[in-house]
């Protein structure tokens, strides 16, 4: 990783993400290319004035920033563009060919825009890298190497395992500690026509001997994987019983996690993202920042 884009509008919440930005930076020797879009369309003399002032503005406040992360020790730079904000990100991506977007989120007017937030959701859907997001009203990431312990919710599919390839490939765990997690679902009631079939004692009993068969299978998935990827790194397995989207929710806090790293399937998969999908629900409600990386191959 060599180039981390971090979005800024003066708000102390978009500022909220430089916390993890910075320490991926640290883990990495990566830079951070600091990005603010001002509109910049003007029809009259006070217009046009305006516009300028607004440009300076900017310009004054991500170079003050970025001497702020200098002062720290991270390699920083500043940029403004004009346009929208969904437009300068996007074309400071391509144009500094960045490998991943970090940024604050909040919800301006709409279900959608509720969800992620209407910038953040141009760039899950039109970005070519994967995405660092912290929504509105999360606790910041703690100080330290990439947060310090990182989760990874594994269900057994190619999809969610490329999110730990990528954080392997990329040396993201460097002085981390990755938290492998595997959700094994209770048994469901079997419907009938007429409705659930009746419970007895047999169906709890073949609950019970399913689950414990189905955790054992999971302790015996996360050590492979562990050993697959996560060589030499610090890491730990964690199988919990529940359903996912809570279960992994729930981790976050008993296990103290500071950033989670889910795959997502591609661009086209970005309405199944927002909606229903278990990455969605996490990214919605998920109390510490959250990598959203787009589906690779695994070795």
């Amino acid at each position: 990783m060599r180039t981390i884009l971090v979005p800024l509008d003066g708000s102390e919440l978009a500022e909220k993400i430089l916390v993890p930005a910075r320490a991926l930076a640290t883990a990495t020797q990566a830079r951070l290319v600091l990005v603010r879009g001002v509109p910049f369309a003007f029809s009259s003399r006070e217009q046009e004035v305006a516009a300028h002032a607004a440009l300076s503005e900017a310009l004054d406040y991500v170079e003050a920033v970025s001497r702020r992360l200098q002062s720290e020790g991270v390699t920083a730079e500043g940029a403004v563009l004009p346009g929208s904000p969904e437009q300068a990100i996007l074309f400071a991506a391509q144009m500094h060919h960045v490998d991943l977007i970090a940024m604050s989120t909040h919800g301006r007017s709409g279900l959608r825009h509720a969800l992620v937030g209407s910038v953040a959701e141009a760039v899950l859907r039109h970005g070519e890298c994967p995405v660092l997001l912290s929504r509105s009203g999360a606790e910041p990431a703690p100080e330290g190497p990439v947060t310090h312990r990182i989760l990874i919710p594994l269900d057994g599919s190619v999809l969610s395992e490329s999110a730990l390839a990528y954080l392997a490939s990329e040396q993201l765990a460097v002085g981390a500690r990755v938290l492998l997690l595997r959700v094994v679902e209770p048994p469901s009631l079997a419907v009938t026509p007429l409705g659930y079939a009746a419970v007895t004692a047999d169906f709890f009993a073949e609950a019970d001997r399913q689950t414990a068969e189905e955790r054992q299978e999971a302790e015996a998935y996360l050590s492979a994987m562990g050993e697959r990827y996560l060589r030499g790194m610090e890491w730990e397995k964690h199988v919990t019983t529940g359903y996912a989207s809570d279960a992994i929710l729930r981790a976050v806090g008993e296990l103290h996690a500071g950033l989670i790293v889910m795959a997502t399937a591609g661009r086209h998969g970005f309405e199944r993202l927002l909606y229903g999908s278990v990455a969605g629900r996490v990214l919605r409600h998920a109390p510490v920042p959250i990598l959203l990386v787009h589906e690779v191959s695994t070795p």
